[in-house]
């Protein structure tokens, strides 16, 4: 992941709109834990985009892109 941040910049793993706490992915995501859990390590940096409503990859980019608070923007 360092590698990847070093290339990229904004992504949404650094956004304030995107969520990857497991526990509330658990919560918002119906069924989830049917399928095993949010704590898997396959999910990675994988989250939620609070602002457009999908799961995806932590290292995307795209328009909404928002700091996080006390964080600094690429």
């Amino acid at each position: 992941m360092p590698a990847i941040r070093a290339r990229m910049k904004n992504m949404c793993v650094d956004c304030a709109h995107f969520c990857n706490d497991p526990e509330k992915m658990e919560n918002e995501i119906p069924g989830l834990q049917v399928m095993g859990s949010g704590w898997a390590s396959v999910r990675n940096i994988d989250g939620l985009c609070r602002k457009r409503d999908v799961y995806l990859a932590g290292y995307y980019t795209c328009e909404h892109f928002k700091p996080l608070k006390g964080a600094r923007a690429a």
